[in-house]
């Protein structure tokens, strides 16, 4: 997979794209989340969670790879936002 043709490979749902996401995009989202949250699994869920929304919602991304990146990060602000939000109400109920 290339930076070239991810895009157009995602929008047909091919797996090796969304490894493709995962390979050059996992880590930004997982230090997005984790900048936010401080926990580790929250912000390996918060990954899966971006990369899940990636792959049922792309044809909702109309931008180029390069406007991509930018598309990816607003997602991780609302997905450990939620989480956050869960995370807290998790510890408010073993309290």
């Amino acid at each position: 997979m290339k930076k070239e043709n991810f895009l157009k490979s995602l929008r047909k749902h091919n797996p090796k794209a969304l490894d493709y996401v995962f390979d050059n995009y996992g880590n930004l989202i997982f230090k997005a989340a984790y900048s936010v949250l401080n926990n580790r699994s929250l912000s390996e869920e918060c990954v899966n969670d971006v990369l899940f929304k990636i792959w049922n919602n792309i044809d909702s991304f109309k931008r180029e790879d390069d406007e991509f990146k930018n598309s990816v990060q607003n997602l991780c602000e609302v997905f450990y936002l939620s989480i956050s939000l869960y995370a807290e109400l998790e510890i408010k109920n073993t309290n």
